[in-house]
């Protein structure tokens, strides 16, 4: 059976049993999506209204916050440094053995020599990948073989490479922990997909706890990718995209058991220690719902670099202009104080998921250094710089040129990593799980975990 990219497993995933749906998710960047989708209907909780004349006001956020009994350590992306990282390498036939090489080799380059590497990866890609680490090997001395753990993973069904989606990583009374969603209900989602997951979920597990890394699942449903956090002046705070909202909300059998979206942010909250959580997004403006990451990153001393376009960009279905989305994300941020630094981008690059912001930032550990790696895109490369190993301003064009600026305004180092992941609806943050450095994480309380 031909495996799905991104976009088409969430838009499965939105095609919901009977009735239960009447909101429409299209979108490339939910880990759990498939092959149907229902048109949006008109009900009295879910309208269409136009809010692209509305203001945004923050009393009109769902900002909530729940204070809980363990200590639980978090580090926003941007105190990382990248000492250690996770990769999943995908199974399904549609990833060639070229495609791979293509989809990592310049990630794996660009990465500090110190970061250790672990991969995970069923037997049968082993070679290939050797082969690649190998042709990396000859033409920098980088020492990558001694950097990378492959872990094997032959139970369960294909792996598929959006790393950052299956979790996220904490400390909880000092016990490193990683925390994984809730599975969804099979009777109401897309059966055969839900499965695939749940399944994906538990060998993932299984490799983690032979680290001596503990796992837990939340009562809710969240994508890694749909998650982002700050340190703030009061404690720490979670960025969530409102399509978690939808999932955990239809996660029941009955309109009794449906979470509301309050009572979904005050869920997180205790889950990740009494952070206060921000939803970003709103009912109406789900759109093309791809992940928040592939529309904004969060940096330190409150600068956000967020993705806009000018132009009226509708989702796959036709039903949401993304560009509103993003407005309203904007909106949103600066409203919580954030200096919003913008790249622009065409509607054909927001279509085509060259999302610049889809990036990983790092504190370098031998410099000192806040550097950050960006995916940089066939359009944005001068055609006679093209096979450069390196890529700098000179190189660069268009919205390569836009990023480079925003990222050196946020104080930023870039480092441009050509990405093709985009083929799939992701990006090189997507397909990555950068693992929080141990010490100097901020303390928060956790509780409803099950």
């Amino acid at each position: 059976m031909k495996e799905m990219n991104r976009r088409e497993f969430l838009k499965g995933m939105v095609g919901i049993a009977g009735a239960l749906l009447t909101e429409n998710l299209v979108g490339r960047n939910n880990a759990l999506a498939g092959v149907m989708s229902k048109p949006r209907k008109k009900t009295e909780e879910f309208n269409e209204e136009d809010l692209s004349d509305q203001k945004i006001d923050i009393n009109d956020q769902i900002i909530e916050q729940e204070i809980s009994a363990k200590k639980v350590e978090i580090t926003p992306e941007y105190q990382r440094n990248i000492e250690k990282i996770l990769l999943a390498i995908p199974t399904s036939q549609e990833f060639s053995p070229k495609f791979i090489h293509r989809i990592y080799h310049d990630l794996l380059i660009k990465l500090p020599l110190y970061s250790n590497i672990q991969i995970l990866i069923k037997s049968k890609q082993v070679d290939n990948f050797r082969k690649l680490i190998k042709n990396i090997q000859k033409n920098f001395p980088i020492n990558l073989e001694k950097r990378i753990k492959m872990q094997i993973i032959d139970d369960g069904d294909n792996l598929d490479l959006w790393a950052q989606d299956f979790g996220e990583l904490v400390k909880i009374d000092g016990e490193e922990t990683f925390i994984i969603p809730a599975d969804l209900r099979e009777d109401i989602f897309l059966e055969a997909a839900v499965s695939r997951d749940i399944r994906r979920k538990k060998v993932i597990s299984e490799k983690l706890k032979e680290q001596g890394i503990k796992i837990i699942q939340a009562d809710i449903y969240f994508d890694g990718g749909n998650v982002t956090f700050d340190r703030t002046e009061k404690g720490m705070r979670l960025f969530v995209g409102y399509a978690d909202v939808y999932y955990s909300r239809h996660n029941k059998a009955t309109d009794e058991e449906k979470i509301s979206p309050q009572g979904f942010a005050k869920k997180m909250s205790r889950i990740f220690g009494g952070a206060e959580v921000v939803v970003m997004g709103n009912r109406e403006l789900i759109g093309d719902c791809f992940h928040i990451d592939q529309a904004f990153i969060i940096l330190d001393n409150k600068k956000v670099v967020i993705n806009q376009c000018e132009q009226r960009c509708m989702d796959a279905n036709a039903d949401v202009d993304i560009s509103e989305q993003l407005k309203y994300y904007k909106a949103q941020l600066e409203a919580l104080g954030y200096e919003t630094i913008v790249i622009n981008n065409t509607p054909e690059q927001i279509r085509n998921s060259f999302s610049s912001t889809n990036a990983i930032p790092f504190v370098d550990k031998i410099s000192g250094v806040k550097k950050i790696l960006v995916p940089v895109f066939p359009d944005e490369i001068k055609s006679e710089s093209v096979k450069k190993k390196e890529i700098g301003l000179n190189d660069l064009q268009g919205k390569g040129i836009g990023a480079y600026m925003a990222y050196i305004k946020a104080g930023y180092e870039p480092i441009f990593v050509r990405d093709h992941s985009y083929i799939d609806k992701g990006n090189i943050h997507c397909i990555s799980n950068v693992f929080a450095k141990k010490e100097n994480s901020d303390s928060t309380q956790l509780d409803g975990v099950a």
